[in-house]
Parts: structure tokens; C-alpha cells; sequence
């Protein structure tokens, strides 16, 4: 913000270079009467004409030979005796102003020093001959009326307001005979209203304008106030009002509970240096309200519960350099809002409890360089908004702390790449307070929302924020933005998690402990991306629907809703792993995986092995599944194992299956030392089918489970306890059947040992190995 110095010095530039836009325009009385190449007057007394006879009468109704009236004809004519006064006549009422060597001024016009720096009266605002000054402005102003002036056009009406352009006026014009409105209507009598025209006029004193009524276009374009402004509850009624390039200068400039209902309203290129500017309970209910490349400087500026119901309204390029910038509680129900290219470096700039209901809202580019911007509890649209209307802060820069606390945006927002070099609070997770108190919840993005490209560089706090329920408003919303600092969403009711897609955590992501719930969670997200899908194929299969003018194009269908709900998985299972919660960083890959195969252009070799993957162990999550399904196979190639050996001792090797026949109906008959001459081994506890029986078991069966039960181990097989299976056979005739073997136990093991460190890996996540 600028030194008191800095601002005395813009002040100072600023008068000065209204004077010499003064000096430049020549209001002096043969400047009044001044024609341009065309034979026009430069300053016209609009719709108005002089006839040869030098009569007054209104251009419609004009000879053709009649020329067009000056403002020299303006102060010339004598509205109460009806006719055009002599240069004499003008002299002896003291309302000409000659001095040596410098040009005639009428009164009105006479400037506070000449360009030689020669000061005149008017430099001392107690002179006696303001009186004169004063007794003729107040014959002027009794005889304004109301009319509709126009720039120039060819048989415009006739202007009929108080033509004070150019003038030095001690104060602001209030004739006793203004009308004024009161608290009550029971008040006095409410003569004519007031009807002016000022342009480029300057009022050198402190201005009391408060409760005026004006019932004309009234138009201040270029004017200059260089002390205090009361416009407190006037009202502008009868036409807009034009304070075009006005420059106020010194004290207050009052424009509270001010109405302007009956037009457009211009402050476009004011400047507001004075102590403070308010427009506190101002109503701008009859058009639009322009405030474009305005600048405000002093103490503070506020629009604090100002309405603005008709028409758009622009503060756009608009420079607010002050200690306070206050809308709070503003109402914009009209039009459109544009704070496009703002630049507001004010200590506090204050929109909390604003209301934005109108149209769209524009603060792309604008520069917010104040200690806070507070959006807190302020809306944007209403519930059923159109959809033409938007909420936009593209490339917007906070340079301090931005907060959107309990903010509601019902349409679509979008913060593509605006700049938070404070905290960005859209939520607040650290809240103090009784316990009987609301928690504050954070903003409410109802409808399509994007923060592409934004940068984080401090705290960024969307706690309890709420998210649009369509997949196709929230896909990707933080792609490209880029968070420095930890990124809070706890107490977030439903993780958005495809907004995350193409998002730069760098710090991690902190989430609730209820999140995430890989069922609930994935399942609620992967049904919104399917709704998403019919809703293209909806729009798709529209006549009116072409592709090449749809922005959204790229986005659209199945394959594009399911990409973006991997990519955030993705983003979240890595800021996951940056903090070692490999617990969560576990969830979100299982989600990451899920959604995967499930897309459309996933081939299916990969879908098969990924669902393999989900089924038996649940995408590496599981510790007891992998075991449990690798046991499962060691069953079944126990069965292979003995049908193989069954097979091979039936032709080449019959020593394999030797004394299969023995019958095992008999439990009590102690087991045979001999199998049909072979040897049986000893049963060993790990192969007994009944547990403190004498049931016996065939050599065969036991050496199938026996080697099964090697192959699910792996590498560890080898401490398993018994002699090689098998050997008891000897080597006669056991090379194909060694080869089958071989083979067979090369597909149980490969599988196993994938099992098995899938349940490794699980366990060591489960207990946050790291």
C-alpha cells in the first residue's frame, strides 16, 4: 500500500492535471462561444437555437437559417425577463471578469489564479463577490427543469437543466428552492427537483448534497470536488447519473443510503483521494453501475450492505489502495459483476456475507495484495442458478491469507491457475469455541468447480468442504494445481477422489481417519463416474450435439470418467506413501487398480491379471488370503500329484503305487511292516489323515502331499521335514515321471511364490514396516 507521502504526491499530480485539462477545454467567454471546422459550437447549449433576430427557441422548432446556442447564449440569456443580455448589461450586474492582460471570464468561470499564477478573488472563499456568484446561480437553478439531453444529435431535445459546465463554484449548488426529501412524508412542501449539469465543473469547498433529489440525467463527467462530499440519501430519479472521470479529492465522500433508480450510474475513471469513501446503504437499482478504472485511495472505501439490483456492475481495472476495502453484506442481484484486473492492496478487503445472485461474477486477474481477502459466508448464485452463470477467479493473486469459510457457489467456479501465496481457508480445521457452538463447515462447491494450474504456497485448509455430486463437475478439478505445503481435507464427509487426478502434493494430503473406505468410497465414486458416462452418451446421441465444438470433449464417456478416477487414486496413494501410511497408501492403490480394470481401453490380459490380483489378495492388502489361496493350490496339486502317480505306476513304474489294494476298512488293524514287499516309510505325524489313529496312509498319497506342501513354500521348502519324495520308488524307469513332476511342481511353485510375497508384503504394510 502507498506511504501518506506517495498518496499527497498522486493528489497533488492528479489536481494539477485537472487544471490543465481545464485551461485546455477554454472556458473563457470567447472560449464559450467558440465554433469547431464544422461551424459548431464546441460547447453546445443543446437543443437550442439563436435566430436572426437573436431570439431563443428549441432547435426542433428552428429556421433553418438559425444557428445553434452556445453556453455563451446560456449565461447571455435572462430567464426571467425573456431575452439576451448585452456584454454591458453582463458587466454591470458584475457577472463579467476582465482583468489586464488576461482573458474575460464570466463569473462562473472565473479560475482561482490565471496561468501567470495571478490569483483571483475566488482564491478567497470568503470574498464578498462570491455573493453575486451565488444570487445568479440561484436564478439558474430555479429556472432548470427537467429534460432528456442527448450528445449532439441532429433536433435533440432541449436541454433545460442548469448548464454549469466548466464552473469554479465555491460549494455545491442548494438553493432554498430544491426540493429535498425528508424521514416522513408529513415534512414540508416538496417543491421542484434539482436538474444539472456540471461537467468539468470543481467545487472548491466542503459540498452538502444530502437528501437532494435529482430529477435529470445529471452528469458530473470530469468534475472536481476538492474538499468533503455529502450526497448522503440523495436520490437520483429522474435519469442515470454521470460522475465520468470526477475526481474527488479532500474529506469524506459521503454517498450513504444514496439511490440511484433512475439509470445507469458512472463513476468510470473516478478518483476517490479523499479521507474515506462510503456508499453504505447505497441502492443502485435503476441500471448498471460502472465503476471501470476507478481508484481509491484514503483511510477506506466501503460498500457495506450496498445494493446493487439493476443491470451489471463493473469495478473491473479498478485500483483500491486503502486501509480497508469493505463489502460485507453487499447484494448484487442484478446483472453481471466483473473485478476483472483489479487491484485492491488494502489491509483488509472484506466480502464476507456478500451476495452475488445476479449473473456471473468476474475476478480473473485481479490482484488481492492486503493482509486478508475474506469471502467468508459469502453466495454466489442461488440454488437453481442458470447455467450460463459462472464464478470465475482465473489467475486471481492472494498475496496474504484468502478465505472462503461456509462459502456457497451454485454455479460453476473455477480458480484456473490463481495464486495463493498466504493460506488458501476454504475450511477450518482448527476451530476453537464452546462446544454449544456450530462447527463451521467449509465452502460448498455446488456445481462444476476447477482449480487447474493453481499454485498453494502455504496452507491450504479445505476442511469440511463440500464437493459437486456429479463426477463430471469435480474430475480433475486439481489437476496441474500445485500445493507446497500440506493440503488439509479432514472432516470431508465424501473425498472427492477423481478431483485429485493430475495434482502436486508436495507435502501429503491430510484426510479424516474414517477415509478411506475402499468399499463404500469406491463403489459411491464408481457409480457417479458411470452416471457421468450416460450423460455423455445422452448429450452424444443430442442432433445438435458436434464434438469439435465440445470444450469438454476430451473429458467425456467411460474410458476418459474412469481415467480420472485412477489418476486421483494415484496421486492420493503417492501422497500416501510421502508420509508412510502405507495402510492408506494401500487403500488408494487398491482403488488406483479397481478402476483400471474396469476401463475400456485396458487390454484384457491386464484386466485379467489385475482382477487375479484383487481376488486372491486383494491387490497386495491381504495376508490371509494369499496364504489360504496358495493352500488351496497346494490341495489340488496334491490331487494332480497322486492322479500322475497313479498314472506312471500303472504302466512303467508299479512300485509307486505297490499295495494300493490293501483295503483301509479295518482302523483297528495294526499298520503292515510291508507293502507288497516294499518297505512302507514311517508315517510321520504331518501326513497322518486321522490324528491318534492307526489308519494308514499309502506311501503314494503321502509323497503327493508331502511335495505339494514343498512347492507352496518355495525357497523354504527345503526345511520341510522327511526324506525327498518319491525316493522310495528307486530310479528304475522314473525319468518321464521325474520330467512331469518337475513340471508340474514348476506351475504350483511360481504361483506360490507370488502368494507368498504378497503375504509378506501385506504384513509388512500392516505394521507400517518401513
Amino acid at each position: 500500500m502507498p506511504s501518506e507521502s506517495e498518496k499527497a504526491e498522486a493528489k497533488a499530480a492528479r489536481e494539477a492535471a485537472w487544471w490543465d485539462r481545464w485551461w485546455a477545454a477554454d472556458y473563457s467567454w470567447e472560449g464559450l462561444a467558440k465554433l469547431d471546422a464544422k461551424g459548431e459550437p464546441e460547447k453546445p447549449w443543446v437543443g437550442w437555437s439563436v435566430t436572426q433576430n437573436d431570439e431563443l427557441i428549441e432547435t426542433t422548432n428552428a429556421p433553418v437559417v438559425a444557428r445553434a446556442a452556445s453556453l455563451q447564449d446560456y449565461f447571455r440569456w435572462d430567464p426571467t425577463k425573456q431575452h439576451f443580455r448585452t456584454p454591458a448589461e453582463l458587466r454591470s450586474a458584475n457577472l463579467l471578469c476582465k482583468s489586464k492582460d488576461q482573458p474575460t471570464f464570466h463569473i462562473f468561470h472565473l479560475p482561482q489564479r490565471y496561468q501567470g499564477s495571478e490569483q483571483t478573488w475566488k482564491h478567497e472563499l470568503e470574498a464578498d463577490k462570491w455573493a453575486a456568484l451565488e444570487k445568479e446561480l440561484a436564478l439558474l437553478l430555479g429556472h432548470g427543469a427537467a429534460s432528456v439531453p442527448q450528445d449532439h444529435p441532429d433536433h435533440s431535445p432541449a436541454d433545460r437543466r442548469t448548464q454549469l459546465q466548466g464552473a469554479i463554484l465555491r460549494t455545491f449548488p442548494r438553493p432554498s428552492s430544491a426540493r429535498q426529501h425528508h424521514e416522513s412524508e408529513s415534512e414540508a412542501s416538496h417543491p421542484a427537483a434539482l436538474h444539472l449539469v456540471a461537467n468539468q465543473a470543481a467545487f472548491l469547498s466542503d459540498c452538502d448534497a444530502s437528501k437532494l433529489e435529482f430529477g435529470s440525467q445529471t452528469d458530473f463527467k470530469d468534475a472536481c470536488f476538492f474538499a468533503a462530499v455529502d450526497f448522503r440519501e440523495a436520490q437520483f430519479f429522474g435519469g442515470g447519473a454521470s460522475f465520468w472521470a470526477a475526481q474527488f479529492l479532500g474529506g469524506i465522500v459521503d454517498f450513504v443510503r444514496a439511490r440511484f433508480s433512475g439509470g445507469d450510474t458512472y463513476f468510470t475513471n473516478a478518483l476517490f483521494f479523499g479521507e474515506s469513501t462510503k456508499f453504505d446503504g447505497a441502492d443502485f437499482s435503476g441500471g448498471s453501475a460502472d465503476f471501470l478504472n476507478a481508484e481509491f485511495a484514503g483511510e477506506e472505501t466501503s460498500f457495506a450492505n450496498t445494493i446493487f439490483s439493476s443491470g451489471n456492475v463493473s469495478f473491473r481495472n479498478a485500483h483500491i489502495a486503502c486501509d480497508h476495502i469493505d463489502f460485507h453484506d453487499a447484494i448484487f442481484s442484478g446483472g453481471s459483476v466483473s473485478f476483472r484486473d483489479a487491484h485492491i492492496a488494502c489491509d483488509q478487503i472484506d466480502f464476507q456475507c456478500a451476495i452475488f445472485s445476479g449473473g456471473s461474477v468476474d475476478f480473473s486477474y485481479a490482484q488481492f495484495l492486503g493482509e486478508a481477502a475474506d469471502f467468508s459466508n459469502a453466495q454466489f448464485g442461488n440454488e437453481g442458478s442458470s447455467a450460463a452463470v459462472s464464478f470465475a477467479f482465473d489467475e486471481a493473486r492472494f498475496r496474504h491469507r484468502f478465505a472462503a469459510v461456509q462459502t456457497q457457489f451454485f454455479g460453476p467456479t473455477s480458480f484456473r491457475g490463481a495464486q495463493f501465496e498466504g493460506a488458501a481457508l476454504f475450511g477450518d480445521a482448527q476451530q476453537s469455541g464452546e462446544l454449544s457452538e456450530p462447527v463451521q463447515l467449509g465452502a460448498h462447491f455446488h456445481d462444476a468447480t476447477s482449480f487447474r494450474g493453481a499454485t498453494f504456497k502455504s496452507l491450504a485448509d479445505f476442511a469440511r468442504c463440500q464437493f459437486p455430486d456429479r463426477a463430471e463437475n469435480r474430475n480433475a478439478a486439481f489437476e496441474g494445481a500445485r500445493f507446497f505445503e500440506s493440503v488439509d481435507f479432514k472432516g470431508v464427509e465424501r473425498l472427492p477422489l477423481s478431483a485429485f487426478q493430475g495434482a502436486l502434493l508436495d507435502k501429503g494430503i491430510l484426510i479424516g481417519p474414517e477415509h478411506p473406505n475402499c468399499s463404500r468410497h469406491f463403489e459411491d465414486a464408481l457409480n457417479d463416474a458411470r452416471l457421468a458416462a450416460e450423460r455423455d452418451e445422452l448429450t452424444k446421441s443430442e442432433s445438435s450435439y458436434d464434438p469439435r465444438n465440445d470444450a469438454d470433449f476430451e473429458n467425456r464417456f467411460t474410458d476418459a470418467r474412469l481415467a480420472a478416477l485412477e489418476g486421483g487414486c494415484r496421486v492420493l496413494k503417492h501422497a500416501m506413501a510421502q508420509v508412510s501410511d502405507r495402510q492408506r497408501e494401500q487403500a488408494f492403490f487398491n482403488m488406483e487398480m479397481r478402476a483400471r480394470s474396469r476401463r475400456p481401453s485396458t487390454s484384457w490380459t491386464i484386466r485379467f491379471l489385475t482382477g487375479a490380483y484383487g481376488r486372491f489378495s486383494d491387490y497386495g492388502g491381504a495376508v490371509f488370503s494369499p496364504m489360504l489361496t496358495s493352500t488351496v493350490l497346494a490341495a489340488m496339486f496334491t490331487l494332480v500329484f497322486f492322479v500322475v502317480t497313479i498314472a506312471f505306476g500303472s504302466t512303467s513304474t508299479p512300485e509307486l503305487i505297490d499295495g494300493l489294494a490293501v483295503e483301509f476298512s479295518s482302523v483297528a488293524e495294526a499298520r503292515p511292516a510291508q507293502w507288497n514287499g516294499v518297505p512302507a516309510p514311517e508315517a510321520k505325524p504331518i501326513i497322518r489323515l486321522l490324528i491318534d489313529t492307526n489308519l494308514p496312509v499309502h506311501h503314494a498319497f503321502s509323497n503327493s502331499i508331502h511335495l505339494a506342501a514343498r512347492n507352496m513354500l518355495g525357497p523354504l521348502g527345503h526345511l520341510f521335514p522327511g526324506e525327498t519324495p518319491f525316493a522310495y520308488a528307486g530310479n528304475g524307469g522314473r525319468f518321464w515321471f521325474n520330467a512331469v513332476l518337475g513340471l508340474l511342481s514348476f506351475f504350483q511353485t511360481i504361483p506360490s511364490l507370488i502368494l507368498l510375497f504378497l503375504s509378506g508384503l501385506a504384513l509388512r504394510r500392516k505394521f507400517q514396516i518401513s
